[in-house]
């Protein structure tokens, strides 16, 4: 699979499709090569397989924090969420996204609704890479939110994970690219 990398590269795909095991794939693998790597990735809770909760984590210091909790229906304006968020992680979030540059590689796992269309949570993401003390940065957006991030950043790229399958294919491209266009 050949992708082009741009600056911004927006990570989108199907709830559950694999772009936090990508993200962390790539963070691991770009780490183990020698690149400033830095952001949040947000990996799932498991309860016997099944999804409880998410977690926030600093790559840079390995800090965790509990980013929200299963609760269907728990947002009476917009019923649809199953996520409740800690409040907690917002400025902590905030707090490690701002201290995450400047650096190689930025990720940002994810950018969704409570910044996109609220203009809250970690809406700091939006000044680090308005910024640009990165060389590349690597941002998970939810499928049914990828026009309204298309319109923020408009000449970003766009990679679409279709399946599980596909996390190995895509993180070798990736570190591939990136190796081309040599960063350190």
């Amino acid at each position: 699979m050949k992708i082009e990398l741009g600056e911004i590269n927006l990570i989108t795909g199907e709830r559950d499709v694999g772009k936090t095991i990508l993200c962390s794939r790539v963070v691991d693998e770009l780490i183990n090569l020698g690149y400033s790597v830095a952001g949040i990735v947000s990996p799932g809770i498991y309860r016997d397989d099944v999804k409880i909760g998410i977690r926030a984590l600093d790559i840079k210091s390995g800090r965790k924090v509990k980013l929200a909790d299963f609760s269907p229906g728990w947002d009476k304006e917009k019923p649809s969420r199953k996520w409740k968020m800690n409040a907690a992680a917002t400025p902590w979030g905030n707090h490690v996204l701002n201290k995450s540059v400047p650096c190689d590689i930025l990720i940002i796992d994810e950018i969704g609704y409570l910044e996109l269309e609220k203009n809250v949570g970690w809406k700091k993401s939006f000044e680090i890479l308005e910024g640009k003390l990165f060389k590349i940065a690597f941002i998970v957006i939810r499928k049914e939110l990828i026009e309204v991030a298309l319109s923020h950043w408009e000449n970003a790229q766009v990679l679409i994970l279709e399946s599980k399958e596909d996390v190995d294919s895509i993180s070798k491209e990736i570190l591939h690219q990136i190796e081309l266009k040599a960063l350190r």
